[in-house]
């Protein structure tokens, strides 16, 4: 679960910092289109009016985005290929889990409070369940990073 919240931060900063680009682009664009209205007023009607109101020569507003908090570095890197290859190790080493717990059966009661019995097949059951709840939590994460930039999209859809 921490390599893909470690992967989900990073894909969202990475996201983060090309949608600012791109909204900063936009602005730019929508000002120079602006600039060039006023530009066009200046030439063509500004002269033959008699009077001078100096805020018609006013340049429209700037936006300026920056992004603040920027701290991906402090992260180790892992890429979505890294994800997927430690979701296939875990497939690979779940049956070997499985049949170990009983294994280490005592140690499992002593030092942890999942396991109130001590009973096999209630250890392995509990140890199938951890799994399959780390499992999908883990699936659910790594869907989350998919879907970051849909909700994005229809975040400023709705604005």
């Amino acid at each position: 679960m921490t390599l893909i919240e470690i992967l989900r931060r990073s894909e969202y900063t990475k996201l983060f910092l090309s949608k600012a680009q791109q909204l900063a682009e936009a602005m730019a664009n929508f000002r120079n289109l602006e600039q060039k209205r006023r530009d066009n007023y200046r030439l063509d009607v500004k002269s033959y009016i008699p009077l001078n109101i100096s805020a018609l020569d006013d340049n429209p507003p700037m936006c300026e985005v920056s992004t603040l908090n920027i701290k991906d570095d402090r992260l180790p890197s892992f890429s979505k290929a890294d994800i997927k290859t430690f979701f296939d190790l875990l497939e690979k080493i779940r049956p070997i889990i499985l049949s170990q717990a009983s294994l280490f059966k005592s140690q499992i009661v002593a030092s942890s409070s999942l396991f109130k019995t001590r009973d096999q097949q209630t250890i392995q059951q509990t140890v199938i369940d951890i799994l399959s709840t780390l499992h999908s939590k883990s699936v659910k994460s790594y869907t989350q990073i998919e879907k970051m930039d849909l909700e994005f999209d229809k975040i400023v859809e709705k604005s």
